[in-house]
């Protein structure tokens, strides 16, 4: 009895698990959280219990081998969500989150009022 409260939850058929996500994908699964981050996957829903830790929707399959070919081409993840609206239409937008992911180029930060003032001479922030 105590063994069989401690078996994995079966998956039901319209999810699947992040091994196979990211085989099909061709990612790790930090890449894939990623990608979801920028509104190219649909988010994972986690169980935080015994066995599934997180569970994808079954169009994450069908989205990651579209933004994978995109990637391949060079695209960056920005680049990429009006491409996945166009081919699976608007209604995709029900299941893929709004991008998080900041648009700004790494290594600039964004500025702010004490960033537009010059340093002052004897400043030691300066």
């Amino acid at each position: 009895m105590f063994e069989d409260s401690w078996k994995p939850k079966p998956v039901p058929k319209d999810y699947v698990l992040v091994e196979e996500l990211s085989e099909v994908a061709g990612v790790d699964r930090k890449s894939l959280l990623e990608w979801s981050r920028a509104g190219l996957l649909p988010k994972p829903q986690s169980s935080r219990g015994r066995g599934i830790v997180s569970k994808w929707p079954r169009i994450a399959l069908e989205l990651a081998k579209v933004v994978r070919k995109y990637r391949e081409q060079g695209f960056g993840l920005l680049e990429i969500r009006p491409y996945l609206i166009k081919a699976f239409g608007e209604r995709i937008l029900e299941v893929l989150p709004e991008p998080t992911i900041p648009t700004r180029k790494r290594g600039r930060k964004a500025a702010t009022s004490s960033d537009s003032e010059p340093p002052q001479r004897g400043d030691p922030n300066g």
